[in-house]
């Protein structure tokens, strides 16, 4: 295996570091190569991405090493191995962050088919359909009591996702004759229904939505506000460093991320290359950065030795420690269920931010840029969105317009 620094260039004309992994697929016996992105500028960066590459040279060596070999592949496999398998030879081209989510959830798939025994030829249209019905009544389980209640259809819309290309191969490999996920069904909601509804709060809304976040989780409201204003992901607010704070010119650079769940993942990197961004750092920004760093200096003076953030990030707990993302979602979530709101969750307000950036009559590519998102038909569709959304609620312009021709009727 070889790793290797290479450059790219950005439609922006920023240039960017890259590691390039190349490894023998042991599976296949076919040299194969998979790119990780640095999140570093090209100037001045070199030993720092010198330092990524030998950490990539131990932490990818596993590539070359499966889980299982490829004559240990039969049609009367049991069906949770197989899907480990999978698995294992996918994660080469994923990050440890989604190789991780995957994990959780193939672990809450194993369980139902190891119960039952299922080997991999077993699997048919109707054992799935079976699995989706008892996934979306007693798929989730409550970590107090050990009981189970209902998973969400689009929880359960992700377990088929995960198993369809599972099946694919398994028909590629001849270890079956047809995909059995196909022609099943995991809920009576259209495709339509289940996709995330768009939401976008006023300017009044938001400020109620933090009035109230003070008054019962006030450790939210710095996230909320970096959400709804600078439409920023959870693991860009968890992950931003003081260092990346230019008080003297009023600039915010998003350029580290905090991922995962029970482990959690420090990375000196953007989920994309369109996630490294510098943003002007507006005066209500700039006051509640700085009410957090005196609120630190308190925590440093109390905590003294015991204080833990070595990496010097702005968004921890009093005693300095990260904040695990999740648990800001799921309480984020919560508070807004107390409020009344169920429907705002904390991705939704990107939403709001782009609402508020077309109001003030911003293009689309310099909102795609504000937000850090790749991909300009997703800003679009939220454009088109609420558009739709505002005509709706807006007053008809062509009321007092068409006056003029009243007589006529």
């Amino acid at each position: 295996m070889t790793v290797t620094i290479k450059e790219k260039r950005t439609k922006a004309g920023k240039t960017y570091l890259y590691l390039q992994i190349a490894f023998k697929d042991p599976l296949t016996g076919k040299w194969r190569h998979t790119d990780k992105a640095t999140g570093l500028l090209v100037k001045g960066n070199r030993r720092q991405a010198e330092k990524l590459r030998k950490e990539a040279e131990e932490k990818y060596k596993y590539l070359e090493e499966p889980l299982y070999a490829t004559d240990q592949l039969y049609p009367d496999m049991s069906v949770t191995d197989y899907f480990n398998y999978c698995l294992e030879k996918k994660r080469g081209s994923i990050t440890e962050n989604t190789y991780d989510t995957y994990r959780g959830r193939l672990n809450s798939i194993n369980k139902y088919f190891d119960e039952r025994n299922y080997l991999l030829q077993d699997i048919t249209p109707k054992v799935l359909n079976d699995f989706w019905a008892y996934a979306l009544l007693y798929g989730k389980t409550s970590q107090k009591d050990g009981s189970r209640g209902p998973l969400s259809a689009r929880s359960v819309q992700s377990y088929k996702s995960l198993l369809y290309p599972m099946f694919k191969d398994a028909v590629i490999n001849g270890l079956i004759s047809a995909n059995p996920s196909i022609d099943t069904t995991v809920t009576n909601v259209s495709k339509d229904e289940l996709k995330e509804q768009m939401l976008f709060l006023t300017q009044d809304e938001i400020v109620e939505m933090l009035a109230y976040l003070k008054a019962k989780k006030p450790f939210l409201v710095p996230f909320a506000f970096f959400g709804a204003y600078y439409g920023m992901r959870r693991g860009e607010v968890c992950g931003l460093k003081w260092s990346a704070i230019d008080f003297h010119n009023r600039r915010l650079t998003i350029r580290h991320t905090v991922t995962g769940s029970r482990k959690l993942y420090k990375k000196d990197r953007t989920k994309t290359y369109s996630g490294y961004r510098t943003l002007n750092l507006f005066s209500t920004a700039e006051k509640c950065l700085m009410k957090m760093q005196a609120d630190q200096t308190t925590d440093k003076l109390y905590y003294k030795s015991n204080y833990q953030n070595a990496d010097n990030y702005i968004f921890v707990q009093p005693d300095g420690q990260l904040y695990n993302p999740d648990h800001v979602t799921k309480t984020f979530s919560k508070a807004m269920d107390n409020w009344g709101r169920p429907e705002i969750t904390f991705h939704k307000l990107r939403y709001t931010c782009v609402s508020l950036l077309i109001d003030k009559g911003w293009d689309l590519k310099k909102i795609q840029y504000w937000i850090g998102d790749k991909d300009a038909a997703t800003v679009l569709n939220i454009y088109a969105q609420y558009i739709k959304h505002k005509s709706n609620i807006a007053e008809n312009d062509l009321e007092q317009m068409s006056q003029a021709s009243a007589f006529l009727f």
